[in-house]
């Protein structure tokens, strides 16, 4: 059991080739989003960088180490996460 604090609206587990399918990938109410450990049942890292309520999450089905998120904020960001300080690319509304 994983407590994140937080009741959680979308889960993901990584399916590309190569990922460690260990990792979970956790967002609830707020604009952050949470990496679990499974093996461990802790909650390793928080994902900030949405100005609103995160809808949906989603890992890359080619990448390995990409998690792609949506949000009430108008933007799906790609994360790389072996650095987390800043999404590697927004897609906006303006595109």
């Amino acid at each position: 059991e994983i407590r994140l604090g937080f009741s959680i609206r979308c889960c993901s587990i990584p399916h590309a080739p190569g990922a460690n399918t260990s990792i979970v990938a956790a967002c609830g109410e707020g604009p952050s989003i949470r990496l679990c450990d499974m093996g461990s049942g802790t909650s390793t890292h928080t994902i900030d960088g949405h100005e609103a309520n995160v809808n949906t999450i989603a890992w890359s089905p080619s990448e390995p180490f990409t998690l792609l998120s949506g949000s009430n904020d108008l933007t799906i960001r790609a994360w790389d996460i072996r650095n987390l300080r800043t999404c590697t690319c927004i897609f906006d509304q303006e595109l």
